[in-house]
């Protein structure tokens, strides 16, 4: 039995307030963090679904144009980002959108604008990737320079 066993996944059978939670405690008796394996699957398979439906349905300009608009919001919510870590007089760049999200969402999301950048930063990065995947230099310079301030954070 020993490490045979040992090398299955079994539920954690343990006792306390993670019992049946899908939680292992952590260190000093803590919950730890949920197990995200099954819903990050899931998700890759919508994004994949959606995506083979995007190329089925829509045409070209279509999702040329849905593609401008999902940068043009991760530029304009960056901007603002950014002018609230630096303030407006700090960096003057043309051609940033208005945000295309509702004003209350916008205070809701960047209420911390350094807690917003860290929990975007693989997203960000898509971004920057993409718009220079696709030819759109301008959005992928001014999506890496904004995001510039996590960066430093980081180093």
């Amino acid at each position: 039995m020993g490490r045979r066993d040992g090398a299955r996944h079994r539920p954690d059978r343990g006792r306390g307030p993670h019992r049946g939670t899908g939680r292992r405690p952590a260190p000093g008796g803590r919950l730890g963090s949920p197990r995200r394996a099954a819903p990050l699957r899931f998700q890759a398979l919508l994004r994949l679904f959606a995506w083979e439906c995007a190329q089925e349905e829509d045409t070209p300009e279509e999702r040329e144009g849905v593609l401008d608009r999902a940068l043009d919001g991760w530029l304009s919510l960056c901007w603002v980002a950014y002018q609230r870590l630096y303030g407006a007089e700090f960096a003057s760049l043309d051609g940033i959108p208005e945000p295309n999200l509702p004003q209350s969402l916008v205070e809701e999301l960047l209420t911390d604008p350094m807690e917003w950048m860290e929990a975007e930063h693989s997203a960000l990065v898509d971004a920057v990737r993409q718009a220079a995947e696709t030819g759109r230099a301008a959005h992928a310079w001014k999506l890496a320079l904004l995001s510039n301030p996590l960066q430093e954070s980081r180093s």
